[in-house]
């Protein structure tokens, strides 16, 4: 069968983007679980946008699932609102947040859930560098723990014209991030 004979939707998903695309910037893994904060400074300003790709678990105790945040440029300011959308096995919620210190809504497994479970999320960052507009960011996360896990989407918005030059990521209840978690920091080319 001749690729042209395939609807036009197969061959749109079916395009790989080169790996040149995406350029690794910064990678930090937990050793031991006695960091309470991920954070990455100096971010080159030569992508059209960042990705933050992530494996995450929390030492909070009580818990089984809690929040972590982002913060752009260590801004601790009311410039950032979140929506998000989660899901479990059996209930959708929604869930937003204007003028907050931080962007929120982001999950990952914590202490009192299966050992060895950890959420996976991406994050964009768009148009990071772009000084004429505020800043977005989207993602995507979630986990399972036999059958009874999370998905989680969410966006945000940063109200500032700056460029992002930091991400900081923290949990709730100042609890630290486990031992093995992993952040991925790629800038992605225009």
């Amino acid at each position: 069968m001749s690729p042209t004979t395939f609807p036009v939707g197969i061959l749109a998903s079916s395009v790989l983007k080169s790996s040149a695309s995406f350029e690794s910037i910064a990678t930090y893994t937990v050793s031991s679980s006695l960091v309470t904060t991920i954070r990455f400074g100096s971010i080159p300003q030569n992508f059209k946008h960042l990705q933050v790709r992530a494996i995450s678990r929390d030492t909070r105790p009580g818990t089984t699932i809690n929040n972590y945040h982002l913060q752009l440029n260590d801004d601790s300011s009311t410039n950032y609102s979140t929506q998000s959308l989660w899901t479990d096995s059996s209930t959708v919620t929604a869930g937003g947040d204007p003028n907050q210190n931080k962007s929120d809504y982001f999950i990952e497994p914590s202490a009192n859930l299966t050992p060895n479970v950890f959420a996976a999320s991406v994050w964009d960052i768009l148009d990071y560098s772009n000084t004429s507009k505020f800043k977005t960011i989207r993602a995507i996360g979630g986990f399972d723990n036999n059958g009874n896990g999370r998905i989680n989407f969410s966006g945000a918005g940063w109200r500032s014209l700056d460029a992002v030059t930091s991400l900081t990521f923290t949990n709730s209840s100042v609890s630290n991030f486990a031992q093995y978690t992993s952040y991925a920091l790629y800038g992605i080319k225009g």
